[in-house]
């Protein structure tokens, strides 16, 4: 009888630290992606771009490589619910190079083995393609807090980097060294 209730208390017990370590498992923290060597940038929420979306896209990816610049064409499909973004890259012969999976808690992110460090992060072409499409309310307060400011009109996006002393306007592409060449929504 006494052994019925130790196990039944012992299952009782592992049960809540099993519930209590799932749900502290997840910060409340948006994942921060480096946007240059020495500045971070949280991401918004995919839910926040509005509307569900399955795109296409061609980007030029620009990098440096042992001193060397480099830059190639790098087909993109993009999918977006209200709770997820998946963003598969692809070589030109079709092969899959690069992936990512985005929660709006964690990013996780797959390179091919032999290309990681020869293909920009899988993180930077998502920052690209987010801040080119997600409506500017959602990057506000995040851009704010680095000092960065979105200018926007009819066919353009730039972004306006405030420094104490001197303002400068970087189209979207040019401080991470990607640029969005076409766009395809199906």
């Amino acid at each position: 009888m006494r052994l019925k209730q130790i196990v039944k208390a012992s299952i009782g017990l592992l049960l809540v630290i099993t519930l209590v370590a799932c749900s502290s498992n997840h910060s409340l923290r948006a994942p921060e992606v480096a946007i240059n060597p020495n500045q971070k940038v949280k991401l918004p929420m995919p839910g926040t771009l509005g509307y569900n979306l399955k795109a296409s896209q061609l980007i030029t990816a620009t990098w440096s490589q042992e001193g060397v610049q480099k830059s190639e064409q790098l087909p993109v499909q993009l999918q977006v619910d209200n709770e997820s973004i998946v963003l598969a890259g692809f070589s030109s012969w079709g092969t899959r190079i690069l992936s990512l999976t985005y929660d709006g808690i964690d990013i996780s992110t797959n390179v091919l083995p032999g290309l990681d460090g020869k293909l920009p992060a899988p993180e930077q072409v998502l920052f690209n393609l987010m801040i080119t499409l997600w409506p500017t309310a959602s990057w506000e307060p995040i851009l704010n807090e680095i000092n960065w400011k979105i200018i926007e009109d009819t066919h353009s996006r730039s972004i306006l980097i405030v420094e104490e002393i001197k303002s400068s306007m970087y189209n979207i592409g040019t401080q991470i060294g990607l640029r969005a060449i076409s766009y395809f929504a199906n």
